[in-house]
């Protein structure tokens, strides 16, 4: 690291202090500098365990599978089943069920419009 060290030090340093050190991620296991594990790395780690950004309660969600989370999350704000016939409605996909079971006339009134313009 170009770091003038006295030589007392130097053990000492390249073992705990040094930012160019080898480290190893503790999530993925890859190897690097100590510099770009806790910099760059962890910023980027697929294996990194993050909390829902929806905050359902589901924790420590490995970074590359958050996406896929998302897609069963109760907490994801999505449209309507009905969005393709005119419904504007999102809600949350823990409320979709309800949705579906209030708004039967209404789709069928959107579905309807949609045929009569066929």
């Amino acid at each position: 690291c170009k770091r003038m060290i006295p030589r007392c030090s130097l053990s000492c340093h390249l073992t705990s202090h040094c930012p160019l050190r080898e480290a190893i991620c503790e999530f993925c296991k890859i190897s690097s500098t100590y510099e770009d594990i806790n910099g760059y790395h962890k910023k980027k780690c697929p294996m990194l365990p993050l909390d829902c950004p929806n905050e359902c309660g589901e924790k420590e969600i490995p970074r590359k599978d958050v996406s896929s989370h998302r897609q069963i999350c109760p907490q994801e704000k999505v449209p309507c089943q009905y969005e393709p016939f005119g419904c504007k409605e999102k809600m949350l996909r823990k409320d979709l069920s309800q949705h579906m079971k209030d708004s039967v006339e209404q789709h069928l009134l959107l579905t309807m419009n949609r045929v009569l313009k066929l």
